[in-house]
């Protein structure tokens, strides 16, 4: 029920009307009386009353939804690009009505029906009623209102056609404003997994914390270092809500104010808070009172406890992630002093695993501090994508703040976190000396329900290539240079044991030395003992191993053996550097050694490749290097520090003359998932007609609470109109500078003010009924389509591109699964509504961009007997 606070508020908006007419009526009273006196006052009672009762009547929320219809078997999903779904293919086509019971849908060769659905006593509804299905609610309602909508347990909902992000973990925590209409409104659920349950409640003011999310640190005994907290935020108004101020105050500390960006009307956002802790904080826990500010006045106050730990105890540590500007937060286990210089662990946790759990899990070491990333989310990313970018990003913190060891880093995990450990290990080799998993599967494809594109058309090849990072088994001979050690229960019934049988095939194939244990008897979680430290992670024989691993130093590595699918991601594997690929992401492979002359090796799929000085004799000029049979002399005068490039151009290698120190190397990149980090905004697109900005701002709205839900993400909504460099990325206009910030349009040329201006040159245009591909267009309503570009002039920076050539096209963008782990898309894609029927069969077109991101009309893959006119 609304608050006594927020009773009055809107009992005070409404009084002065309400007092106006009042006043309105006794004066007319008094001009038509003989008793003015006594009428008056009896008057006013009564216009009080009559007056207060024709106000509308306070809705009566909280209002749990509990019958209802659903259909199921309509979907058919897994880790792809374009699922299959028979009820969105309606919604796109705009031929989606409501449901009757009885009511037939086909999907394939197969006919569905909607069915009576009705909630348990307690309102939950089992996930089984509606499995690759939806079920749909309609709410009638006696004015138009804003609630909250708190659902647990679905893939993501449509209210009156907009979409939002469901909560398929249950993680509970899912509090979004919905805008219900007077008269009937329709709420459809797709299906997520478990019981489901859904319910409309009262927004407790204009704007207001949601705690159930909060990221907040592990205070540190003694320690009054500023430090972070990521708060949601709620904007239940229909208007943009700006200079908004949260203040906090650590239990006897000083109080910090922190500004938030504006808020979009009906949205949440993470904000990033600043706290300021005491020196003389005691105690378990200490309060941490936050107060949201609007223009001096108070619109919510919250508490929150905050742990106090000790300098030997486990700890969450939080940060602030360049990925999207969020605050994170890692586990610490801390060794058992304090001198620097130390080995440094990284573990990756389970799937539904917190990190802190997972620090937990292991016992004090004297010899290393042991670090746990969060993956995003306890579910999170399985470790690729953005819970790789989170491991590399705690990483490079926690070996700052702990000053480690860097040659004497190792990763280690359990379960999906051995997985994780596989993935990173053998994508970053230069990063760890050691990679120690257990009980982890190989990757999507052998355990994970991924699934391997099969190649059977140019768009299957393009769309396969995409996926190639997660194949850990293509990335075994990076393991060269790192020691190994492999871990799994014989009785594991969750990770079958042939996943470490595999990888143990897959290193003796290539004659790598590795440790192996199988536990006899043991199942996916096991201890074998009271000591502290469950044996499953914290295995005395694995850490000894662990403990004596150190990487070789640069200079001292004579071959060099590297594998990677993409440069953008993973390029360097000690003196060589992968710079670019003829074909993009398809596998790229370099073998090197030094020899008495100079250097000799082989290149597979290499465009061009960088040396590092320590590869380089420099007091040999020209300095000899055979590539693939050909020798190219390399000039090493004046050039002593420098990496040395070749390139293949014509045919052969040749040096290339230009100086790319890696501090300076183009990061652009690719493919399109890749363009969500570099603390990107997402910007809708306002220049078109009512419907297509709605759209544009609902799916963008739609895009960041996904990005909240599935990586406790923060990105910032904008409208293009709104969007201002000196404002979103101070630094020198016109000028490439480290601010510039990633941004994901949502419209077209026809409808975003910003496309001109970053896209104007770019070889894919959309425009209202058409989408040009260099000289070709397809024409209709009906496409959608998908693209990056690098900002013009800038080393990093890129521009994101959801698209649509009609309000068809733009319904089709609405769900595309592209922050799901282990689904992959090309640079560039253009597709119509079959794709929600036959897959990658409604692809039009897809390709990968050339290395001067034009057209590359040997990446371009063109659907067969579908024609693109000239224009």
């Amino acid at each position: 029920m609304p608050s006594q606070r927020f009773r009055l508020r809107m009992f005070a908006q409404k009084a002065p009307s309400i007092l106006s007419r009042i006043l309105h009526r006794v004066a007319f009273y008094r001009r038509s009386t003989t008793s003015p006196r006594k009428g008056t006052a009896m008057h006013l009672a009564l216009s009080l009353v009559l007056l207060l009762s024709a106000e509308p009547a306070q809705s009566k929320l909280p209002l749990e939804l509990r019958e209802g219809l659903a259909i199921r078997g309509v979907t058919r999903g897994g880790r792809v690009p374009f699922p299959l779904d028979a009820v969105q293919y309606a919604i796109v086509a705009g031929t989606f009505a409501k449901p009757e019971g009885g009511a037939e849908i086909e999907f394939g060769e197969a006919k569905r029906i909607w069915e009576r659905l009705v909630a348990e006593e307690d309102g939950s509804i089992r996930g089984s009623a509606f499995s690759g299905g939806y079920a749909y609610f309609e709410v009638e309602r006696p004015q138009r209102e804003i609630a909250i909508l708190e659902a647990t347990g679905h893939g993501m909902a449509y209210v009156n056609g907009e979409p939002l992000a469901g909560d398929p973990y249950g993680y509970g925590y899912s509090k979004l404003p919905v805008d219900l209409k007077e008269g009937p409104n329709a709420l459809l659920f797709a299906s997520g997994r478990g019981n489901f349950r859904a319910k409309l409640t009262p927004p407790p003011a204009s704007a207001f914390f949601n705690l159930s999310d909060a990221t907040l640190p592990d205070l540190l005994e003694g320690d009054s270092a500023p430090n972070w907290a990521g708060v949601i935020l709620v904007n239940a108004t229909r208007s943009p809500l700006a200079g908004l101020v949260v203040r906090s105050q650590v239990e006897g500390g000083k109080a910090a104010d922190t500004e938030i960006p504006a808020l979009e009307p009906l949205s949440t956002y993470k904000a990033v808070i600043r706290i300021v802790p005491s020196a003389t904080t005691e105690g378990s826990t200490a309060d941490l009172k936050l107060t949201l500010i609007h223009s001096d006045r108070m619109l919510d106050f919250q508490k929150a406890q905050l742990r106090v730990r000790g300098p030997r105890q486990t700890r969450k540590v939080t940060f602030l992630s360049q990925i999207d500007g969020s605050v994170q937060y890692y586990a610490l286990n801390p060794a058992t002093d304090d001198a620097p210089g130390k080995a440094l662990i990284l573990s990756t946790h389970g799937a539904s695993v917190e990190a802190i759990g997972q620090a937990d899990a292991y016992s004090p070491k004297p010899w290393a501090n042991l670090v746990a990333p969060t993956n995003r989310r306890p579910y999170g990313f399985d470790w690729e994508d953005w819970g790789r970018k989170d491991a590399l990003e705690v990483l490079e913190h926690a070996s700052q703040k702990l000053q480690a060891d860097r040659s004497r880093t190792c990763v280690t995990g359990h379960s999906m976190g051995g997985h994780g450990a596989w993935y990173l290990g053998l994508t970053f080799p230069d990063l760890f000396s050691a990679m120690a998993p257990s009980a982890g599967w190989v990757s999507f494809f052998s355990y994970a329900g991924g699934q391997r594109i099969e190649a059977s058309s140019g768009i299957a090849d393009l769309f396969s290539r995409a996926a190639n990072p997660s194949d850990t088994l293509g990335l075994v001979r990076n393991s060269s240079k790192q020691n190994v050690y492999i871990l799994h229960g014989d009785k594991d019934d969750n990770v079958p044991v042939r996943e470490a049988r595999s990888m143990k095939s897959a290193l003796e194939a290539i004659g790598r030395t590795f440790q192996y244990h199988e536990q006899p008897g043991a199942g996916h979680w096991w201890d074998g003992d009271a000591a502290p430290g469950a044996d499953c992670v914290d295995w005395p024989p694995l850490m000894e191993w662990l403990q004596a691993a150190k990487s070789e130093p640069l200079s001292g590595a004579r071959q060099v053996e590297f594998v990677t699918f993409n440069p953008s991601v993973s390029n360097t594997m000690s003196w060589i550097r992968i710079d670019l690929q003829r074909a993009p992401l398809a596998q790229s492979s370099v073998s090197f050694r030094k020899t008495i002359s100079g250097l000799s090796g082989v290149t597979s799929n290499v465009q061009r490749l960088s040396f590092a000085p320590e590869a380089i004799d420099s007091a040999k000029n020209p300095f000899p290097i055979e590539i693939d049979g050909q020798i190219v002399p390399v000039p090493t005068a004046g050039r002593a520090g420098a990496w040395i490039t070749l390139k293949w151009a014509e045919g052969r290698w040749v040096f290339d003359g230009s100086r790319f120190p890696t501090e300076s190397f183009p990061k652009h990149v690719r493919p399109f998932k890749e363009v969500f980090e570099n603390r990107m905004i997402f910007v809708y697109g306002t220049r078109g007609t009512s419907e297509e900005t709605a759209w544009a701002r609902a799916k963008a709205r739609f895009d960041a609470q996904q990005f909240w839900y599935r990586g406790n993400g923060a990105p910032l909504v904008v409208a293009d109109v709104d969007f201002k460099p000196e404002v979103h990325e101070p630094g020198p206009i016109g000028r490439d500078h480290p601010g510039l910030r990633n941004l994901i349009l949502y419209g077209n040329a026809d409808t975003h003010a910003l496309w001109g201006w970053l896209l104007g040159e770019s070889p894919l245009e959309v425009r209202r009924g058409r989408v040009r591909v260099g000289d070709r267009q397809f024409v209709g309503d009906q496409l959608a389509c998908l693209f990056l570009q690098p900002r013009k002039g800038a080393s990093r920076a890129m521009v994101g591109v959801v698209s649509g050539s009609g309000m068809t096209g733009f319904r089709l963008a609405d769900r595309l699964p592209y922050f799901v782990s282990g689904v992959a898309y090309p640079d560039w894609c253009v597709f119509e509504p079959a794709v929600l029927r036959t897959g990658l069969e409604g692809v039009l077109a897809a390709g990968y961009f050339g290395t001067d991101w034009k057209l590359d009309p040997a990446q371009i893959a063109w659907r067969e007997g579908v024609t693109a006119s000239k224009e």
